[in-house]
């Protein structure tokens, strides 16, 4: 079905109100639903020659999606020269036709060789796949991944650099997809996630990243609604508290609203965490930036002093380097005997200055 009338007449951009998106979503869900992805009805199928069926099967059978060099060496895959083929002999018709195949990898290399061709067409395509969730395996350079086929559409025309070829998003494209990933509550792609943990705090987003919060498993929701730094959603940020998957959004989210009733829950992590012989070292850089925002609790001396005493030589270093980065991040005066205390080997001052320089 062609949407394209529809989309020109609901233009609109992230700054839209939240009843005008859900009348899009909801007008979009008419057009776009889950069904489609595995059993598509186009009005009007076409067929696949058979010289080009031949390459598709091929492509299924290897199924893996592989960038034109693969390995420290770079070498060339039989999985490339096949889409290369693919590209070149297949028409239009039939890489649009081609994004609807069974076979994940088939779908992302015809939507691949669609946006290599700049088809303006690939937008419409790339909204009937954002509930996609098929795996995907990939083989780029030396890593070999998996990722949902919705993102790979996604990632695929999103410019990253003014060096990017073939078709791109528009910004005003871009906005129409943040706002459907925002609002629909069926999108489970990794894109959402990332759309959430980067997402300003706008008034106009709040009530449905709080929905997100409450009733959707997306724990990176705790953090982008602690950004709003509201003090009625503390219970909210307390019950994450209570979901390992949630445990570091929940620490990331004391940083900006440092409620008391965080800071049993976090000394408790503390010490279960030190009595580990694994580290989880993300989860030690924010807790020691979490216990930061509570200065003048006894107790995160007391943590901070235990750090710096440490006669654990691998502890001290890794540890010291994230207390370091804390107290220099949230600056207090009871902690600048601490920063005179530590001593740091070059390399160890190099991730600590890499890690200060970053912005959130």
């Amino acid at each position: 079905m062609n949407t394209k009338p529809i989309l020109e007449m609901l233009r609109f951009n992230l700054k839209g109100s939240f009843l005008f998106l859900s009348a899009f979503i909801g007008l979009m869900c008419l057009f776009i639903s889950c069904d489609q992805i595995n059993s598509p009805k186009r009005i009007e199928p076409v067929k696949i020659r058979p010289a080009i069926q031949t390459i598709v099967d091929s492509i299924a059978k290897y199924n893996q999606l592989t960038s034109s060099g693969v390995g420290f060496a770079g070498v060339r895959t039989g999985q490339w020269n096949r889409y290369e083929k693919l590209n070149k002999v297949a028409s239009l018709a039939e890489l649009r036709e081609l994004t609807h195949h069974k076979n994940s990898v088939v779908r992302c290399y015809a939507y691949d060789a669609l946006t290599a061709r700049k088809d303006t067409y690939a937008f419409t395509l790339l909204l009937s796949h954002l509930h996609d969730t098929a795996k995907v395996s990939t083989f780029f350079g030396c890593i070999i991944s998996e990722e949902m086929a919705g993102d790979y559409f996604l990632n695929a025309v999103t410019p990253h650099n003014s060096t990017d070829v073939g078709y791109k998003l528009s910004l005003r494209q871009k906005s129409m997809i943040d706002s459907i990933l925002l609002f629909d509550k069926h999108i489970i792609l990794s894109a959402k996630y990332n759309l959430l943990y980067d997402l300003k705090p706008q008034a106009q987003y709040y009530n449905r990243i709080r929905e997100i919060a409450i009733n959707e498993k997306m724990p990176v929701a705790i953090w982008a609604l602690a950004k709003y730094e509201r003090v009625n959603d503390v219970s909210i940020i307390r019950a994450a508290f209570n979901d390992l998957q949630s445990e570091d959004y929940a620490i990331r989210s004391a940083m900006l609203i440092p409620d008391n009733s965080f800071y049993p829950i976090i000394t408790n992590i503390f010490e279960r965490e030190w009595k580990e012989k694994l580290y989880d070292y993300q989860k030690w850089e924010i807790l020691y930036q979490a216990l930061a925002q509570y200065p003048k609790e006894p107790q995160t001396l007391d943590f901070f002093k235990k750090t710096i005493q440490t006669k654990d030589e691998f502890r001290y270093k890794t540890l010291g380097a994230d207390l370091l980065i804390a107290i220099t991040k949230y600056p207090d005066p009871v902690f600048e005997p601490l920063k005179k205390q530590i001593k740091l080997d070059k390399y160890s001052m190099e991730d600590v200055n890499r890690a200060l320089s970053k912005t959130e």
